[in-house]
């Protein structure tokens, strides 16, 4: 339980090496739909439905070709 209690706020950009889903929801803890909807809800969700081919599935080992930093 205390992983649901600690927050991390990383300086450098962080992506597992997994897919966008596992990376949002890496315990798999929630439905599809509840992760879609928490990307509405941070505006995200068009970005990945219209700019990575295989949506939520898309890859991230190589994320710098899918999401900027800047």
């Amino acid at each position: 339980m205390l992983r649901f209690n600690i927050s991390i706020i990383p300086q450098e950009p962080f992506f597992f090496t997994d897919t966008v889903r596992r990376n949002i929801d890496p315990l798999g803890l929630f439905t599809d739909q509840e992760v879609i909807e928490s990307l509405k809800d941070s505006r995200l969700y068009e970005f990945i439905i219209n700019n990575l081919q295989k949506g939520l599935l898309t890859d991230m080992s190589d994320a710098k070709s899918v999401f900027s930093v800047g």
